[in-house]
């Protein structure tokens, strides 16, 4: 092999590396800004909000577990109006019940009295998060969380 075919392939080779480096860069910034993307941690990224349940309604007939008081949260969070039903609803409640309480305070003191007007200037709305005394084992029960849940859905709508 002479100089020039030699010399010819180190400079094929060094641009087969060299588009292989930048395609391997393009690609790990992808994946980055995939999962940092609508978090607001970049310069020109601002935070995105999904208000993926707004104007819509959920029934959690158990928010005295954990898993029923987180998926309460989160859907709040989403955008839902969130029925949390529990079974002990008594002045004290149970720890489910304060944390809820407790969530709905922190929620106020943030949003204040103008909290509408801030979901309608940013277009992002928090979900309402009402408890309600539920226990799926008692009839008397199931008829007042009904009667309670269509007092708070709007008007035209029945909760289907």
């Amino acid at each position: 092999m002479d100089d020039q075919t030699a010399l010819a392939l180190a400079l094929q080779l060094i641009a087969l590396c060299c588009i292989a480096a930048a395609l391997l860069l393009y690609l790990l910034c992808r994946i980055r800004n995939r999962y940092t993307a609508g978090t607001g941690r970049g310069r020109d990224d601002p935070e995105v909000n999904l208000n993926i349940g707004t104007g819509r309604a959920v029934l959690i007939t158990s928010c005295d577990t954990a898993f029923g008081l987180q998926c309460a949260l989160h859907l709040s969070n989403l955008g839902f109006r969130v029925f949390a039903g529990l079974k002990d609803d008594t002045e004290n409640g149970s720890v489910a019940a304060r944390i809820l309480r407790a969530k709905l305070k922190e929620r106020e003191m943030l949003n204040g009295d103008t909290a509408t007007e801030t979901t309608a200037a940013s277009g992002v709305t928090v979900g309402t998060l009402i408890t309600l005394p539920l226990d799926v084992t008692r009839e008397d029960l199931l008829h007042e969380a009904v009667v309670l849940i269509r007092q708070h859905l709007p008007a035209g709508e029945d909760g289907k």
